[in-house]
């Protein structure tokens, strides 16, 4: 399965309100959409004022999504987040 890194580019939107991470993510998954879904997952928080759809991990804007070769994360196994460390049982 493909790793994926996720990198917010502007902190300065309120939409970072839903999110309770707000730095570089390594996620395992099939699918930029799948990555960016765990993302939300793990990290989001839910805020009356921003519904699921607006949150920042799943906006393009907000965050870019590379796909990484060589990462050194194992591409075997389920969709996870690799790191931040903190997040990697969710």
């Amino acid at each position: 399965m493909p790793i994926w890194r996720l990198t917010p580019l502007d902190l300065a939107s309120p939409l970072w309100a839903a999110s309770n991470y707000h730095g570089i993510a390594v996620i395992r998954a099939g699918t930029e959409r799948e990555a960016r879904h765990a993302a939300m997952q793990a990290f989001g928080k839910e805020l009356p004022d921003i519904p699921w759809y607006m949150h920042p991990w799943r906006q393009l804007t907000l965050v870019a999504c590379e796909e990484v070769s060589d990462s050194g994360y194992p591409e075997t196994g389920p969709t996870a987040i690799l790191a931040p460390a903190e997040y990697t049982s969710w």
